[in-house]
Parts: structure tokens; C-alpha cells; sequence
């Protein structure tokens, strides 16, 4: 009985043995290829892009119009609004400086 239980064990350990054998040097292989192909891919991505001549959006979403009744808008629409506002409230103050500088 313990002779049967000792040849089952050296052949599990043997499989087990063989199995990682003729399989740890294909991985380690195959590892290097995977990781040097982002890398890879990042090299040759072009970063060409049309310039149409305008100045590029500061802002990553649109510009709500300011008249605009402001209920059920998002937050990024909310504060992209007071922006435009305060913009709007500069460029009048800088006119209104500049007439009274001229008269």
C-alpha cells in the first residue's frame, strides 16, 4: 500500500516537474515580447495633428451662452458660465477705463 502511495506521488511529481520545465522557459520568453510591445507602439504613434489656426479650447467641454436660464445644468457648465461671466465683467471694466481715459 505504501509502495502504490510512493510510485503515485514520485509520477504526480514527476508530471509536475516535466509540465514546469518545458513550460517556464516559453514564459519567460514570451514575457519580454509583451512588454516591449507598448512601448513599441507608443514609439511609432504619430502625434501629427490639423492646426487650423485657431487657439487651442483651454476648456475640455463647451461653453453654456451666458442668457441661458442656469437651472438643471451640470456642474462643468455651471462653472464654465461664471467664467464667461467674469471674462465678460473684465472686458467691460477694461473698456470702461479705457473710454474714460480717452475723454
Amino acid at each position: 500500500m505504501a509502495e502504490k502511495s510512493f510510485v503515485r506521488n514520485w509520477l504526480r511529481n514527476a508530471t509536475l516537474a516535466a509540465v514546469l520545465s518545458t513550460g517556464m522557459p516559453s514564459l519567460v520568453v514570451a514575457a519580454p515580447d509583451a512588454a516591449a510591445a507598448p512601448e513599441q507602439q507608443k514609439r511609432n504613434r504619430s502625434k501629427f495633428e490639423y492646426h487650423d489656426g485657431s487657439a487651442e479650447e483651454k476648456r475640455p467641454y463647451r461653453r453654456p451662452n451666458p442668457d441661458v436660464d442656469p437651472t438643471n445644468l451640470r456642474y462643468e457648465e455651471l462653472i464654465a458660465r461664471i467664467n464667461a461671466l467674469e471674462e465678460r465683467l473684465e472686458a467691460l471694466e477694461y473698456q470702461s477705463k479705457f473710454s474714460k481715459r480717452v475723454q
